[in-house]
């Protein structure tokens, strides 16, 4: 098997209760909620990190709904950026 995993940086069941809660799905609601979507590729060892910190499918409990990458730096995995 592979030695990578892709992660939603801000897990989909977070997207998808605000998606629920739309009191008006329009095209344009939609994408205003999944516009911070972003895809990351983690080694399966950083995976297990998030993963023994409660963080596989969760956001950090201080998470102030802006910063996308907040379980990474919960736990010290260090993203490169893509070129």
């Amino acid at each position: 098997m592979g030695q990578l995993v892709l992660d939603h940086a801000i897990p989909f069941k977070c997207f998808q209760s605000k998606l629920i809660e739309l009191p008006h799905v329009t095209p344009e609601a939609v994408r205003k909620v999944l516009e911070k979507e972003i895809l990351v590729l983690i080694s399966k060892a950083e995976n297990n990190q998030l993963n023994a910190r409660g963080l596989g499918d969760e956001m950090p409990p201080t998470w102030d709904g802006s910063d996308v990458l907040a379980r990474y730096k919960a736990v010290g995995i260090k993203l490169v950026k893509n070129r």
